[in-house]
């Protein structure tokens, strides 16, 4: 019904997006405390952040995309509407509003981690 309509895109989303923020956080830390010979500071905690930030958002758009439109559709299916966007927009199309989605989780990434 219309209460269910976009949960499938919304479920893959978060764990789409959750797994971007977890894997490329740790590896971006990883790979800049090993590239200043093993000094952590909180420079690299940032650029992690904001690294894993940028993967998040990256990974997380064409299912926020789809998620979006799924629900303002009139009962198309996931199928369906993501059929549209490529057909319509292309694949350009499933990263419509990455901007501010990154503006949105880069801060969000900052604080949680």
């Amino acid at each position: 019904g219309a209460c269910a309509r976009g949960v499938v895109p919304s479920v893959v989303r978060a764990a789409v997006i959750n797994m971007g923020y977890l894997a490329s956080y740790d590896h971006a830390k990883h790979v800049l405390i090993r590239w200043s010979g093993g000094r952590d500071s909180p420079r690299y905690h940032v650029l992690a952040s904001l690294a894993s930030g940028l993967v998040a958002t990256t990974v997380a758009a064409p299912f926020d995309m789809l998620k979006t439109c799924v629900m303002a559709s009139r009962g198309h299916s996931t199928l369906a509407v993501l059929r549209g966007i490529m057909r319509d927009q292309g694949l350009a199309g499933a990263f419509r509003g990455w901007l501010p989605a990154y503006l949105r989780i880069g801060p969000h990434s900052l604080i949680c981690f």
